[in-house]
Order: C-alpha cells, then sequence, then structure tokens
C-alpha cells in the first residue's frame, strides 16, 4: 500500500507504506470501487455497462453524503468542546475578587 504525502517545497511525492501502517484501528480504508461487478457475463452490451456503472456512482455518493454527516456531527461537537473548555479556562484564569 502507498500513501502521497506533501514535500517540503509543497509538491507530493508517492512513498510506500509498510503493511503494518497501512491499517490501524482507527484509519479509515478507502477502497477503489471502480471494478466491474457484472458477474460472469464478459460480453455485457455498452448500455448495461452504462447503467451499472450509474447504479454505483449513485452509491457511492449515497455513501459519500452519509460520511459527510457523520463528519459534519463530529465537527459540531468538537467545537461544542473548544467552547466549552475555553469558558472553563475563562472561569479558571479570572482573577479571583476578595471579600
Amino acid at each position: 500500500m502507498s500513501h502521497l504525502s506533501v514535500a517540503a517545497d509543497g509538491g507530493t511525492s508517492h512513498t510506500p507504506r509498510r503493511l503494518s501502517q497501512a491499517a490501524k484501528p482507527s484509519d479509515e480504508v478507502i477502497t477503489d470501487r471502480r471494478t466491474n461487478s457484472l458477474g460472469s457475463d464478459s460480453t455485457a452490451s455498452p448500455e448495461r455497462l452504462v447503467v451499472h456503472n450509474v447504479e454505483r456512482a449513485r452509491q457511492q455518493l449515497s455513501e459519500a453524503r452519509e460520511n459527510l454527516k457523520s463528519a459534519r456531527r463530529r465537527v459540531v461537537q468538537l467545537e461544542d468542546a473548544v467552547r466549552n473548555w475555553e469558558e472553563l479556562a475563562t472561569a479558571l484564569l479570572r482573577p479571583r475578587s476578595k471579600r
């Protein structure tokens, strides 16, 4: 497996990754879904291929939308957490008045 990394000069470099680095429990695995899974029919008509690819693209779009919704929910949660930490820090660092 390999990954694309950003070089110091702003360019990108393609470097190989070891198998042990490739799949950590928290890593999201992205697969290439551009495979033709029409079964054993190797002589599928162009129309059938187009219909199949449109269906797959719609499915991938649906999955991407669901992932985006989850990511947006996570962003909102993180924004709330940051705001709460900032409020706590402000309260703790505020000079206390003497009675």
